[in-house]
C-alpha cells in the first residue's frame, strides 16, 4: 500500500522539477541502491532513493566494486552535492515508479529528464519512457537492488 504525504517545501532554481513528496510505502526498498548494467558502454548506471522523496543519480560506474569504495571514502558524496545534475525526486503510485533528474547544466537552462516504468517487485523496477527535453524515448532499462550501508547523505543545497 502507497502511503505519500506531501511535502510543502520549494524547489528553487531548478528547472521543471516537482516538489519533493515523502516516501512511506514498500514497493521499492530504501537501505542500499538499484544498479542497471548497461552492456553497450559496459558500465552500472545506479539510483540512489531516499525517504524524503530525494534521488541521487549520478552517471556511469566501472564497476560496483568502485562504486562502493567511493561510498565507503565518502568521495561519491564530495562529488555529488557538488552539482545539480546529480539530483532529482521520485514518485511512486502503486507498481508505477516515476523519477524527475536533473540534467546537464547550461548557462540558460537546466533541463530534467522524465523517467517512468513499472516496479516488478521490491528488488526489481523497469524504466520503459525517457522524457528529455520534449522528446520521448522508448528505453528498456532493468534495475535491480543491492543492499548497502552506509548510503550517502541525501542532505544538498538544490532540492529542500
Amino acid at each position: 500500500m502507497t502511503n505519500l504525504t506531501w511535502s510543502c517545501k520549494k524547489l528553487s532554481d531548478n528547472g521543471d522539477l516537482s516538489n519533493r513528496i515523502e516516501y512511506w510505502g514498500d514497493e521499492i526498498r530504501l537501505e542500499g541502491y538499484y544498479y542497471c548494467m548497461d552492456s553497450i558502454e559496459n558500465t552500472i548506471e545506479i539510483f540512489i532513493f531516499y525517504s524524503n522523496g530525494v534521488v541521487i543519480s549520478p552517471g556511469n560506474y566501472e564497476n560496483i566494486s568502485s562504486l562502493e569504495t567511493s561510498f565507503e571514502s565518502g568521495s561519491f558524496y564530495d562529488f555529488v552535492k557538488k552539482s545539480k545534475k546529480n539530483w532529482g525526486v521520485f514518485f511512486v503510485e502503486n507498481q508505477y515508479i516515476k523519477i524527475e533528474r536533473l540534467k546537464a547544466e547550461t548557462m540558460f537552462s537546466l533541463p530534467v529528464e522524465t523517467l517512468t516504468g513499472e516496479i516488478l517487485n521490491d528488488t526489481t523496477f523497469l524504466i520503459t519512457n525517457s522524457n528529455y527535453e520534449g522528446e520521448n524515448y522508448e528505453i528498456n532499462y532493468k534495475y535491480h537492488f543491492k543492499e548497502f550501508s552506509p548510503k550517502p547523505d541525501s542532505t544538498n543545497t538544490f532540492i529542500q
